[in-house]
């Protein structure tokens, strides 16, 4: 099955695989609370290559003006949605600071 991965095509920019990595590392760096060049470090990159060659890698422009604004608007249309049929919601927040001074802002809607 490796040979016919080394031999393959890479896939479309459209293609069903592309999207669906696409989706995938939008979320990892999301869910994960990592850093947006995680998608740029070699480290990564020899990953993606190594479980798919056909696979391109998103890159951290990609990823900023296309994939998280989009997923940001589904979510944000769930969260809504979700707020409008609930009858009570407890929130809670959190702010804190990283070692490189960032600030980082959680707001939990239970």
């Amino acid at each position: 099955m490796n040979r016919f991965l080394l031999q393959g095509k890479p896939y479309g920019r459209g293609s069903k695989k592309q999207i669906s990595f696409e989706q995938h590392s939008c979320h990892l760096t999301a869910q994960s609370l990592t850093t947006l060049s995680l998608c740029e470090m070699s480290a990564f990159r020899e990953l993606v290559h190594f479980l798919d060659p056909r696979i391109s890698p998103v890159s951290r422009t990609h990823l900023t003006r296309k994939l998280i604004p989009e997923m940001y608007k589904e979510r944000k249309e769930e969260v809504i949605n979700d707020l409008q049929k609930s009858k009570c919601v407890a929130v809670q927040f959190d702010l804190w600071m990283t070692k490189k001074s960032e600030e980082i802002f959680s707001l939990n809607a239970n």
